[in-house]
């Protein structure tokens, strides 16, 4: 091979290196910092001690109570600041951790547009602390207030692409390994070792700057996001505190390669450094070739950018980067008036490649430096991706739905959290939300029952829905609703595409999901979760061959049981051993398709038509008396986030015990409305027994 040809393989096996530990590097990163909603959480609460992050959030919320007590308003300034010294406690930081796991669920897991911290809980903790202050401000706060929430960043583009990278967990492994691996080959297969070595270097302080670049341009791109330069403020505040030990990896990788660029540079360099480093700037200067030329056009034009939009930072890293250069030529010239120069070279001389194959001694030494590397990288790896275990490690593995003690229990002696109208939620940009979390989040969470709706559809031109029912045939639960439907609908243009089924509460123009899609979505996390078993309740206005075929076309059709009505239904244990873990039932038609059971012949439920909660009822409502199946609707009419509290142990436990009572049956599916918020797990395990 000729020298020419080495060199070109050397470059591009250093290009390749350099591309894969790129992509290595950030996403072993968001695998430790920003997959794990714990982790994330912990890391956005420190963002509190950010002051603009800590500025916005109290302007938020002075803003959120005052809109609630409009009295608050002359005492504004005085609000803010003691929201903002509330926000720099600890009790503040575990509310915002609580609201953060939840915000993480959305924008990870299928959450689009307006990502928002739910801080409701933070008006008492403000209403303590003006208490000693100003007592009669304090008493003019609610107790509860309707809706605190913040928007901490918008768009589809932000969350759409972490969703994507949400799904590279095993392209992470992917990447390091090959990166690990063309980097033992660089070191291998180059003629002379030092300039192996000089290579390896120059690729991680690329890679190391790039990464610096990347977390600096990003925090100008997050900032544009912000709909106030106040907010802006707080998105970089945010971003540096999130992505700020990105950067210091990034450093990191780039003063390791300026360690092993100058070593290997004053060995392998035929001319005296100074020599060599006015050659190389001379070239970068001037560049020789038309490639060459436009490569540095090209980065001279994203420095002229950067510098427009993010000044401050462009002087900070390229001062930072001009001082790990000189780093590198002060290295490579110390080593020459040390006299190690020479000493290395010869060293060097007894592994270099002179034409033929290498030697069984030279192999040796190749093979050991190269196994150094991989393994110093490969116990980083290691450290840095070792994680709790997720969502697909739940509990024991001989669980079924997170307890042995289930598996024995027929379906009919289990309770299960169920959510209402699951489809509809913020996280999915429905109006009149009845959650706040996606059924990805919910299943996460514990939920194992799903109510949902499924009607006739077309997709608008502009994204948008019409329902295939007239509006007038629709039965709405809210008048509001109606209108907001109407008037999507008036701005509809163009032709519709075809019909097809989608999940809508009532009307699709004011929310609506692909119903394959969000199957799809169950079927995948039951493939993750062996030991699940899961309850599904369709309210179809769709045929029952498209009720079924939707079930089909997302791959659950082999996963569905066939209950028997009259005869004793089977225990979580057998529904898993046997692989059929969804029970589907439909209320209003299934006839021709054995799996889909009517609804009201399998369960009996609790009427589900309150204005407040001091209405709910235990009496007999749809269902057969004889139902193996009982359903306790514990929900307000009108889904608003103020009716989260009645999803708190003490309201829903107590509710459902006395409807137990009174019904003589175990609780099965506890329809719930915001699943996400109060004790409702609790509530599950206490009345299953396992607390």
């Amino acid at each position: 091979m000729t020298a020419m040809s080495r060199h070109r393989r050397s470059t591009l096996l250093a290009v390749l290196a350099g591309v894969f530990l790129l992509g290595a590097t950030i996403m072993v990163f968001a695998q430790d910092r920003l997959f794990d909603a714990d982790d994330f959480a912990v890391t956005l609460s420190s963002t509190l001690e950010d002051p603009a992050v800590n500025e916005y959030l109290a302007d938020e919320v002075s803003a959120a109570l005052i809109a609630e007590v409009p009295d608050l308003a002359v005492s504004g300034p005085l609000l803010a600041d003691v929201t903002g010294s509330v926000l720099q406690s600890d009790t503040a930081k575990g509310i915002v951790e609580f609201a953060a796991v939840e915000a993480h669920q959305v924008a990870f897991e299928g959450g689009e547009g307006t990502l928002l911290l739910e801080l409701s809980d933070l008006a008492v903790a403000v209403q303590g602390a003006l208490q000693g202050i100003s007592p009669e401000l304090a008493d003019a706060i609610p107790e509860e207030v309707e809706t605190l929430t913040v928007a901490l960043s918008t768009g589809d583009l932000t969350a759409d692409t972490v969703r994507l990278a949400e799904r590279l967990r095993f392209a992470t492994v992917v990447l390091v390994v090959i990166a690990v691996a063309l980097i033992a080959a660089l070191l291998f297969t180059e003629s002379a070792l030092f300039a192996g070595l000089a290579r390896v270097g120059a690729m991680f302080g690329v890679v190391g700057f790039g990464v610096v670049v990347i977390v600096a341009v990003g925090a100008a791109i997050a900032a544009s996001y912000g709909l106030t330069p106040l907010q802006s403020e707080a998105i970089v505040g945010i971003w540096s505190v999130v992505l700020g030990d990105l950067a210091r990896w990034g450093w990191t990788l780039a003063v390791t390669g300026a360690v092993l660029a100058g070593l290997g540079w004053a060995v392998d360099t035929a001319d005296d450094v100074a020599t060599r480093a006015r050659d190389l700037l001379s070239r970068v200067i001037t560049p020789t070739s038309r490639r060459a030329s436009i490569v540095r056009t090209v980065a001279l034009w994203a420095v002229a950018l950067w510098a427009i939009f993010e000044p401050a930072s462009l002087v900070t890293t390229g001062v930072r980067g001009l001082g790990l250069a000189l780093g590198v030529f002060l290295l490579a010239e110390l080593v020459d008036r040390l006299g190690l120069r020479d000493r290395l070279r010869r060293a060097q001389e007894r592994v270099d490649r002179t034409g033929g194959p290498l030697s069984p001694g030279q192999i040796g030494t190749r093979f050991g430096w190269s196994a150094l590397v991989v393994v110093v990288l490969g116990v980083a790896a290691t450290l840095l991706l070792a994680s709790d275990d997720d969502a697909s490690a739940l509990g024991d593995p001989d669980a079924c739905n997170g307890h042995v003690e289930l598996c024995d229990r027929r379906l009919d002696e289990v309770t299960m959290a169920a959510a209402h109208n699951s489809m509809s939620s913020t996280a999915t940009d429905f109006y009149l939300p009845n959650h706040l979390i996606p059924m990805r989040s919910m299943l996460d969470l514990g939920v194992r029952g799903f109510m949902i709706d499924t009607v006739y559809g077309r997709t608008a031109e502009d994204g948008t829905v019409r329902t295939s029912l007239g509006l007038g045939e629709v039965e709405s639960l809210d008048e509001e609703a109606r209108r907001a439907a109407e008037a999507v609908q008036a701005r509809q243009t163009g032709d519709l595409g075809e019909e097809m089924v989608f999940l809508c509460h009532g009307f699709c123009e004011i929310g609506s999901l692909d119903a394959v899609a969000e199957l799809e979505v169950l079927a995948e996390w039951l493939d993750a979760n062996p030991r699940e078993v899961v309850v599904v309740i369709v309210q179809d206005e769709t045929s029952p061959p498209d009720t079924a075929q939707m079930f089909v076309d997302a791959g659950l059709e082999s996963s569905i049981a066939t209950l028997v009505l009259d005869q004793p239904l089977p225990t979580l244990g057998e529904m898993i051993e046997s692989e059929r873990r969804v029970v589907v039932m439909v209320e209003n038609d299934g006839s021709g398709i054995d799996w889909l059971h009517d609804a009201f012949a399998f369960s009996q439920e609790t009427p589900f038509s309150f204005a407040s909660a001091e209405e709910f009822s235990c009496e007999a409502n749809r269902g057969d008396p004889d139902a193996p199946l009982f359903v306790v609707n514990h929900f307000i009419t009108l889904a608003r986030a103020s009716n989260q509290t009645i999803n708190d142990l003490d309201v829903l436990l107590d509710r459902v015990e006395d409807c137990a009572a009174a019904r003589g049956l175990h609780p099965n599916l506890l329809s719930l409305d915001f699943v996400g918020q109060g004790d409702v797990m609790e509530v599950v395990d206490r009345l299953n027994g396992v607390d």
